[in-house]
């Protein structure tokens, strides 16, 4: 298994600049990473290049392994992430990838790598243009699969609502078909009196319909709702002029205190709200 040693710049874009061109040192250069990159294939199995964006080519940075074509196994790449956080991840996934003896296909989820027991993606990779050492190595490259990582709320670059910004994870191949996503819709408020009027008209019954996650997740907000406005109550003295980003910061600030005071542990809690959360917008609860 490679070594956090082994994390090298892949010398196919041209971030070795200035006097290195110039004096024509570029290709031996290149020739001592091909070779470090053979022994490390021959030692360990194989190696993962990290590659740097640069002044001149701005981009994500983004990682791959060479080594695995040898083992009848795609090859793996990540993008967006450093590449020391991409190198271990490809590490992990190889590993995985290189004990079970399959290949990863589009949409298989890559499960035991993430903190947040938020699982991975595996994309098949159509565009495997930056693999260049890949090709050094064996020719081309025969295949290769993308390893894809999702924002906080577990949702993929392709799907509805991810956070993930236009070019932070570009996905070089066709991902799998984006599950719904079920976010509670935005209720027409912008005060705590606006927000009292609507919820005080809301005559809907304190359950939750399990088969319809939409419904579920609206009634779940003004649930959520009926607390903040109990607090803005409170704090208002009756009266409900506070502007409601700020009390509901406050709300969760005092909430956190209250942590403090029963002797929880809030950060537990926030794992289990992260984690109950995304199952909820993904209609798993």
């Amino acid at each position: 298994m490679a070594t956090s040693g082994d994390i090298k710049l892949a010398i196919d874009r041209p971030i070795l600049m200035g006097k290195m061109q110039r004096s024509g040192d570029l290709a031996a250069a290149r020739a001592a990473v091909l070779d470090s990159t053979r022994a490390d294939i021959a030692k360990f199995g194989w190696s993962v290049i990290g590659v740097f964006p640069t002044p001149g080519e701005p981009s994500v940075p983004f990682s791959y392994t060479v080594g695995l074509s040898g083992k009848g196994l795609p090859e793996l790449a990540i993008y967006g992430l450093s590449v020391q956080v991409g190198h271990q991840v490809l590490n992990v996934v190889a590993r995985q990838m290189v004990d079970s003896g399959a290949p990863l296909v589009t949409g298989q989820r890559i499960d035991n790598v993430l903190e947040n027991e938020v699982p991975l993606v595996a994309v098949a990779m159509t565009n495997t243009r930056d693999l260049n050492l890949v090709r050094e190595v064996y020719g081309s490259v025969d295949s290769a699969v993308q390893v894809c990582w999702p924002d906080v709320d577990g949702l993929l670059p392709w799907e509805q609502g991810s956070n993930l910004g236009e070019g932070e994870q570009p996905v070089h191949g066709e991902g799998p078909e984006g599950r719904p996503v079920f976010r509670a819709r935005r209720l027409p408020v912008e005060t705590a009196g606006e927000l009292a009027e609507l919820v005080g008209a809301d005559t809907e019954p304190g359950s939750l319909t399990i088969v319809d996650p939409q419904a579920d997740n609206d009634r779940r907000a003004k649930w959520g709702a009926r607390a903040l406005l109990g607090y803005a109550t409170f704090l208002g003295k009756g009266k409900l002029k506070c502007e409601l980003e700020t009390t509901a910061s406050d709300m969760l600030a005092d909430l956190r205190h209250l942590y403090d005071a029963l002797g929880l542990d809030w950060e537990d809690a926030m794992s289990s709200v992260d984690r109950n959360y995304r199952a909820e917008i993904l209609g798993e609860l």
